[in-house]
């Protein structure tokens, strides 16, 4: 029961840091009654997520001196509920009721948090690689009150030119709900996880419209939600930052897109709105700005899709151009104010890039074409195992030919959007290093966004060509399809689990007390590690995990080591990978400075890993603990 409370105040605290701060942005700027219905709390949803990365970043770099507390953070929301209560005392209006859909809609985005949740319950430690170092980054941020600019004490690691935005939301929560690093970034994870649906659902709200016969909006965030396997899948990843941003995205691009709109139509012949306008620039900057310091390479691919709006929104108001350029001035050059703090660290990452794909590029026919085909190159395959399956594909066919055939905007924008996302993909296969910021794979699993717009246009479009005394019943088969498949749909999600990925387990857990109570807070262990690229090792079992629950350092490092440290573990992670084989391997390591060995339950899943049974075989070994598939070894100094 007591676990049941804990659960339901992660949950509040969650609710609050999410819809507070954003929807007392719009009291105060008096435009949440331009956003009708579900809409609303949607984009207070986009404007409280944007608000505490700029908050944080802004703080590290006008005031490095000055360290947030939870007292901060909860005098912020305080101040924020009052707010809210005196504004909605003081104008006080009938609001109109939200339509059933919309309703039916926060059911569909409920199911969806209940599968991303059950996955935190019953997987209650992060996935795979790179949810180490957004562990390590939540605690560091949490402990220090302000974000990082390096993993020590954990590691030696640079952090200035990563983004960081997603550990000023878990720092919050782990603050607030007081729970630990690793709970509070899955958590805040899977909710924004659970939340991807919401941008698609107001595209389609915004631009397919809001009469009875509009289910669009309701089936896109079902397809994203429940339907699509991405994101749900990205828990087995550990891809949280991609994912905090592309929860935004779509809610950052309609906005500006509104923003323009208004600018247009108000900027010359009402000059008295101009500081109404002004603040609504303001407000898309806001978005614009959580997008890009959430992720940087998710901006990379908002960029695109915000080409491809302006032009949209340009187009018709273009005897307005200098009221649109005007927007774009005021939004552009307070999104760049917003996102100064780590604009040139962005820069110089980019910079390195380029000097990475140039070595590449410099390299000779096969080893680049070694090289190309480890990151860069993805077969025909992927497309169903990373971006959609062959049925959701063939469904999204054929809304994109009734979208096309009815010259729907959002069908037109979407598949536009996809196919400048393919050019990035690709970009590598031009040869110009300046192009070569992506991967396909990392293109393809943003997909579940345009396909949701584009199956949920299609839908409204099927509708409309139906006669109008049978729109209803239209709309009605649709909700019932919907449903019915909502069930097995959201079933699969919770089982797609891939529990190889799940380093951690409870017998590890029981382990890591007995190590830390027994070794020595110096020692440096070995753990069971695979090389990801032929440089980039990784652990493969709790070993990964062991800086972060024990503070002991290993030979694995993390996901965002480079220069002289990732070389350096790179030759420690060769001689665990011989040891496998070799028992003489434990010179080699010893004389590295490695003392101790530990075996997770989990063991390595790509190869036989480090076996205690093969280890013991060797005087030079003392199993100091074994017990439930975990075993922590010592090397001895002998014969050396």
């Amino acid at each position: 029961m007591e676990q049941v409370w804990h659960e339901l105040w992660l949950c509040l605290v969650l609710a609050a840091l999410l819809w507070v701060p954003g929807q007392s942005l719009l009291v105060l700027h008096g435009s949440g009654q331009r956003w009708p219905g579900l809409q609303q709390p949607i984009v207070a949803f986009g404007l409280s997520v944007s608000l505490y990365p700029v908050l944080f970043y802004a703080l590290r770099f006008w005031a490095p001196a000055v360290r947030l507390t939870p007292w901060f953070l909860w005098a912020l929301l305080l101040v924020c509920a009052v707010l809210l209560v005196v504004q909605q005392r003081r104008h006080a209006t009938p609001k109109k009721r939200w339509q059933l859909l919309e309703w039916v809609a926060v059911g569909i985005v409920a199911a969806t948090l209940l599968t991303r949740l059950w996955v935190v319950v019953a997987m209650p430690y992060p996935a795979w690689t790179d949810s180490l170092h957004h562990v390590l980054l939540t605690a560091l941020t949490a402990a220090n009150g302000r974000l990082p600019t390096d993993l020590s004490p954990y590691f030696p690691v640079d952090v200035k030119m990563y983004h960081l935005g997603l550990y000023a939301l878990s720092a919050s929560v782990e603050w607030l709900a007081g729970v630990e690093a690793h709970t509070a970034l899955l958590w805040v994870a899977q909710v924004l996880n659970g939340l991807c649906g919401l941008g698609v659902y107001l595209a389609l709200d915004r631009y397919g419209g809001r009469g009875q016969d509009k289910v669009g909006a309701l089936v896109g965030a079902a397809v994203v939600g429940l339907f699509s396997f991405q994101p749900a899948f990205y828990v087995n990843w550990g891809r949280f930052t991609q994912v905090a941003s592309q929860a935004i995205l779509l809610i950052a691009l309609v906005v500006t897109l509104e923003t323009l709109r208004e600018f247009a139509q108000e900027w010359t012949l009402h000059r008295g709105k101009r500081p109404r306008l002004i603040g609504q620039a303001l407000l898309c900057a806001l978005l614009n700005a959580g997008v890009f310091l959430l992720h940087f390479r998710v901006a990379a691919f908002y960029g695109p899709a915000l080409l491809l709006g302006l032009l949209g929104v340009g187009w018709p108001y273009r005897r307005q151009w200098r009221a649109l350029l005007s927007a774009l001035l005021w939004i552009g050059g307070f999104t760049l104010l917003l996102i100064l703090p780590t604009l040139w660290t962005a820069l110089q990452s980019y910079i390195e890039s380029l000097a990475y794909a140039a070595v590449v590029n410099a390299l000779d026919p096969v080893a680049r074409s070694e090289s190309l085909q480890q990151y860069y190159e993805f077969p025909w395959s992927s497309y169903t195992l990373l971006a959609a399956p062959g049925w959701l594909w063939a469904i999204s066919g054929v809304a994109a030919l009734i979208g096309l055939l009815r010259r729907n905007p959002v069908t037109v924008f979407s598949l536009a959007w996809m196919a400048l996302l393919l050019l990035e993909g690709y970009a590598y296969l031009f040869g110009v290093a300046a192009l070569m910021v992506t991967n396909l794979g990392a293109v393809l699993i943003l997909f579940y966004l345009p396909i949701g717009l584009i199956i949920g246009a299609g839908v409204d479009e099927l509708i409309t060509l139906a006669p109008l005394p049978w729109r209803k019943r239209a709309v009605a088969v649709a909700l019932t399809l919907v449903l019915l498949a909502a069930l097995p749909a959201g079933r699969l999600r919770i089982q797609q689990i891939e529990p190889y990925r799940f380093f951690v387990t409870d017998a590890d857990i029981q382990a890591m007390h007995w190590l830390d109570e027994h070794l020595p807070p110096t020692a440096r262990i070995a753990v069971n590690t695979e090389f990801w690229l032929p440089t980039v090792p990784h652990g493969t079992d709790a070993g990964y995990w062991l800086p972060y629950f024990t503070g002991r350092n290993t030979t694995a490092g993390v996901m965002i080591m480079h220069g002289e440290y990732l070389r350096q573990v790179a030759g420690w992670s060769h001689s665990v990978v011989a040891l496998e084989s070799d028992l003489s391997a434990l010179h080699t390591l010893y004389d590295q400075g490695i003392d101790y060995i530990y075996i997770g339950a989990r063991g390595d899943f790509a190869s036989p890993g480090l076996q205690v049974d093969f280890l013991r075989q060797s005087p030079e070994v003392r199993v100091l603990y074994e017990h439930d598939g975990v075993a922590i070894l010592q090397i001895l100094p002998l014969n050396r």
